[in-house]
């Protein structure tokens, strides 16, 4: 598209007293451009990533010294391993920042050094079956694994529910709205499962019997 700016009719305000100032808002079209479009559309881009960068950097102070055993290393190094734990005991009421301390001193001499992530450490965890050696520590990077960094995916999730409890479902049980919602997140393999055959499952089913209270029975 070729980059043109139209030339507009100015409008002029009608001045009701003669103390009133005239309305100068005069200039070339890229200079309307400019003032009325550009500039308030990076004035919003700014504002709004400062905000998001400010959220991340409250993330990173929080949970920054377990993305890797690295990081827990140069952190226990530094001192400031015992005020992370703190901070972290703080925001989280199921972790003991004692425990988690003691925990972290003791991974970081029975670590792999292969350990790269949050994930492989938490994946070692699970394999060698050692849950019980580090419960505060398995708790702090499952926290750190399943919290979401950016917005979209709690905007999707947003998305999702509106897909499923539309207007005409407004009186959706709990149940069937757990259940549509689980069907909507594992779409692949619902999309791999044969549904004439769960018909078919389901018409062979016997019926459920009509529910009878005590006083229908007096």
């Amino acid at each position: 598209m070729e980059m043109s700016f139209p030339v507009v009719r100015q409008k002029k305000k009608k001045r009701q007293f003669d103390y009133e100032g005239r309305e100068e808002t005069g200039g070339n079209p890229e200079d309307l451009f400019r003032r009325d479009f550009f500039l308030q559309l990076v004035d919003t881009a700014i504002v709004t990533i400062r905000t998001r960068f400010s959220h991340l950097q409250e993330f990173f102070d929080l949970y920054g010294f377990l993305y890797s055993v690295e990081m827990l290393r140069t952190t226990a190094q530094e001192g400031k391993l015992q005020k992370c734990c703190q901070n972290l005991e703080h925001k989280m009421n199921d972790i003991e920042a004692h425990d988690l301390q003691m925990e972290i001193h003791g991974a970081l001499k029975t670590f792999p050094p292969h350990l790269l992530s949050p994930f492989d450490m938490l994946n070692h965890i699970y394999k060698q079956n050692i849950l019980d050696l580090y419960p505060n520590l398995s708790i702090a990077l499952r926290l750190l694994l399943t919290l979401p960094v950016t917005v979209a995916s709690g905007e999707r999730s947003f998305s999702s529910l509106k897909r499923l409890k539309t207007y005409l479902r407004s009186t959706m049980s709990q149940e069937r709205l757990s259940a549509l919602a689980l069907i909507s997140i594992e779409h692949e393999i619902r999309r791999s499962l044969n549904m004439d055959f769960i018909i078919d499952r389901f018409k062979k089913r016997p019926p459920t019997p009509p529910f009878c209270n005590s006083s229908s029975k007096l």
